[in-house]
């Protein structure tokens, strides 16, 4: 009796144009052959249809590091490499096109002797911290403390955070949510410790631009839940 092949069972329902669909844009991201045969072997790709369905988040190795705590989770880091050019904050805060600032902000500065260089020999690293509960001032210092991280951030450092996301894109920086506010604690003239934030505006107005503004440290009323807070990434506090 001659051997009959068993015939494979089809078990895709995907069309064929679904399939090149996916293969193109594997390809256009830089996957090669090999990746996909890993991709193809991977054990947990129920977490990959998470992510892609909303439910799961993905968190690079380098944001393990910083710890969640029982108020701040982190969910977004990046690095800048040294700067090498000096910030002219003054131009960059009065004159950039497009930027809302608020008049109170300057007041807090002399931005004819402000800083133009941070750590120069340094690559930057910030972090974002996500509020998972109302916290104040004291609360979020204590729990920086307990990673060895300084709260601080400059103007210099604002606006490099900001020109990253110049256009509202996705980044470190809130801007695709109902609540979009940003805030780092900065120090202005004679050491005042105050906040600024930064809010992603995109209305029905077709206004679209940052806005820049200061607050005082809140100490009784607490920044509410979803709010996202800005710090250095580099450690300054050795064990």
């Amino acid at each position: 009796m001659a051997h009959v092949p068993k015939k494979e069972i089809d078990m895709s329902s995907y069309k064929e144009g679904q399939t090149h669909q996916l293969a193109n844009a594997l390809e256009a991201a830089g996957y090669t052959k090999d990746d996909l045969t890993r991709l193809g072997q991977f054990p947990h790709h129920p977490l990959i249809l998470g992510v892609l369905r909303g439910t799961h988040e993905i968190v690079g190795k380098d944001l393990l590091r910083f710890k969640e705590t029982d108020f701040l989770r982190p969910v977004a880091m990046l690095t800048f490499p040294a700067r090498t050019e000096p910030f002219n904050a003054n131009e960059w805060y009065r004159n950039r096109k497009g930027l809302c600032v608020r008049s109170t902000l300057m007041d807090h500065f002399d931005l004819d002797i402000v800083e133009t260089t941070l750590w120069p020999s340094l690559k930057r690293i910030y972090v974002a911290f996500e509020l998972k509960e109302e916290a104040n001032s004291a609360i979020i210092q204590a729990e920086l403390l307990g990673q060895r991280l300084q709260r601080f951030l400059t103007l210099e450092d604002i606006a490099t955070l900001i020109d990253a996301q110049w256009s509202g894109s996705i980044g470190i920086l809130q801007t695709q949510t109902s609540n979009n506010y940003n805030f780092s604690y900065v120090k202005g003239k004679d050491a005042e410790e105050f906040v600024v934030t930064a809010y992603w505006h995109d209305n029905n107005d077709n206004r679209r631009e940052w806005e820049v503004g200061d607050r005082r440290p809140r100490t009784s009323v607490p920044w509410g839940v979803g709010t996202r807070f800005i710090c250095s990434g580099n450690v300054v506090f050795q064990p």
